[in-house]
């Protein structure tokens, strides 16, 4: 799995020069997740500013099967729970920029998609924590801090689960 990672950091880095820069702070389960990314239009997205609900950070790919699968379980989510969950999601790939808009239009999302123009996605060096697979949800508390990760695909089943825990700030099975 290690050179699988690697690789989709290598990938990231090739994936050409940005103008935009992310602000990556408190990287440790001790400190809440302050991070900036960015939508398809290149408008910065500050993860803090989400505070006061649970907050599931989707990391995925566009159109990967996994990735893909969890789409509706997001989007019926967001419908039912939107009140107290929120649900942002973090393309792992290059030339995710340019993607985004279309994946998001295709995909019918009813939740926001962005990408970090310089690849602080995947492996250790994520301010969510390490992260080796994709799709992988990053739970975090009301206050912004990582409760936990739930790598693969989600149901509609296991994302109640999740989120249920959440909101009693326990970390996800």
């Amino acid at each position: 799995m290690g050179k699988l990672v690697a690789c989709a950091l290598l990938l990231a880095a090739c994936g050409g020069a940005a103008r935009e820069t992310s602000s990556v702070v408190g990287r440790s389960d001790r400190l809440p997740v302050e991070w900036t990314v960015f939508d398809g239009e290149g408008v910065p997205v500050r993860l803090e500013r989400m505070r006061g609900r649970v907050l599931l950070v989707w990391v995925f790919a566009t159109y990967d099967a996994a990735s893909i699968a969890m789409v509706d379980p997001l989007n019926r989510l967001v419908e039912r729970r939107g009140d107290q969950v929120g649900v942002i999601g973090v393309a792992a790939q290059p030339n995710a920029r340019q993607l985004l808009p279309l994946f998001g239009e295709a995909m019918r999302l009813r939740f926001q998609v962005t990408w970090d123009p310089e690849g602080h996605v995947l492996g250790d060096a994520s301010p969510l924590g390490p992260i080796d697979l994709v799709p992988t949800l990053v739970v975090l508390d009301r206050r912004g801090y990582r409760l936990g990760a739930h790598p693969g695909p989600a149901s509609d089943q296991e994302l109640g689960r999740i989120v249920a825990r959440a909101l009693r700030g326990d970390a996800p099975e």
